[in-house]
């Protein structure tokens, strides 16, 4: 089952920072895409923001498939926070402690 509930902005803040395309950090667009397709689990936000790359030979597209999306399906916000955070080896001491 996917986890739908809401992700927490810090991780988000977190995972976004890790993200390195081609020419470096993510730009203020690029980002702002990104939080977008996480903040409202929009089908058309998603579509704007899925050909981003999060590092310089991978999209958050095809990171999110990865992590067992269907591909031509919107993630949930949980999903795309996970994908980002695995694929852009976002630091353990920036994700959550693991529950008990």
């Amino acid at each position: 089952m996917v986890n739908n509930q809401p992700v927490n902005l810090f991780e988000v803040m977190e995972a976004l920072d890790a993200c390195r395309g081609v020419t470096g950090p993510l730009s203020t667009k690029r980002r702002a895409l990104i939080w977008q397709a996480i903040e409202t689990a929009d089908d058309t936000d998603w579509l704007a923001a899925r050909t981003i790359l999060i590092t310089t030979d991978k999209t958050l597209w095809q990171a999110v498939v990865a992590e067992g999306s269907a591909p031509n399906h919107t993630p949930p916000p949980s999903r795309i926070l996970s994908a980002i955070q695995k694929t852009a080896k976002v630091s353990p001491r920036h994700t959550k402690p693991p529950a008990s």
